[in-house]
Order: C-alpha cells, then sequence, then structure tokens
C-alpha cells in the first residue's frame, strides 16, 4: 500500500471500474465515498475522445490536475501495465503489436511523458523509479531484438 490511505487504495482497486463497466461515478461515491469517486473519476478516461494518443494525453493532464494521490495510482497502473507488456513481449517479440490500439512506439513515447508528468508532480512517488527503469529495461531489450532480427536477415 506505500503508506497511502484506505482511500486511495480502494480508488486504486476501483480505478477501472467507471471506464470498463456500467457502475457510474455516483454508484462509486455512494457505495465508497465522494473521495474515492473523485479519484476515480480522474483515473477514467474521456472514451468520446477519437484518437489514442490524444485521448492519453488528455487523460495524463487531468490526473495532474487530481494531484498526487491520483498520479500515484496512475502510475502504478502504468508500470503493472508495462510489467504485463515486457512479459509477452519477451515471448512473442513484435508479434504482439496488433494486440494493442497503438503501436509500441507511441506507448513507449507516451509512457515518457507519464513520467515526465510524475516527476513534476510528485518525483517521490515510491514506485516512479520502478516505473522509470521498467521503460528504460523494455527499450534496451526491444532495441537489442529488432538488432538481432535485422541482422538475421
Amino acid at each position: 500500500d506505500a503508506g497511502f490511505r484506505d482511500e486511495v487504495i480502494a480508488a486504486a482497486l476501483l480505478h477501472d471500474v467507471v471506464e470498463d463497466t456500467e457502475l457510474s461515478s455516483d454508484e462509486v461515491a455512494e457505495r465508497f465515498g465522494d473521495e474515492v469517486a473523485q479519484l476515480v473519476e480522474a483515473l477514467s478516461e474521456d472514451k468520446g475522445i477519437e484518437g489514442f494518443e490524444e485521448r492519453k494525453r488528455e487523460h495524463r493532464e487531468q490526473v495532474e490536475e487530481a494531484g498526487y494521490e491520483a498520479v500515484a495510482i496512475y502510475i502504478a497502473d502504468k508500470l503493472s501495465n508495462l510489467r504485463d507488456m515486457r512479459a509477452i513481449y519477451s515471448r512473442e517479440g513484435e508479434a504482439i503489436a496488433p494486440r494493442f490500439a497503438a503501436p509500441l512506439d507511441v506507448r513507449i513515447a507516451l509512457w515518457r511523458e507519464d513520467a515526465e508528468m510524475a516527476m513534476r508532480v510528485a518525483p517521490e512517488l515510491p514506485h516512479l523509479e520502478a516505473f522509470q527503469s521498467a521503460l528504460d529495461e523494455f527499450e534496451r531489450e526491444r532495441d537489442g531484438r529488432l538488432a538481432r532480427e535485422a541482422s538475421a536477415r
């Protein structure tokens, strides 16, 4: 829990619920309180924004405006997603790219922007360094794999 309050932990567990289910922010507030609902809302993307990159950038700005606790949840989620991506990539390489809404280069660039935002807002986050390190390692692994594949051709 990295020392966060119960409301932040609850919001972290529920962060995708409004985005991915029929549950509304009002229902989250009824069940878990206004503070949890506000964090969940800050962590919910606006599906009405068409382009992937634009939607992700708008979402990042929304999280940044919500403050430290929202950024903590956001970066923890990004770290989890990145770890999943690395595990799949280590097995399947570039073949995983079509599974995602954006090319891997775009995802990596967006994750870099996420890390930059977190450094501005919450440089002391306990998991920010782990996120940055995992991202650096993923890029090195990917660059190495791409170079090996290119030389094998």
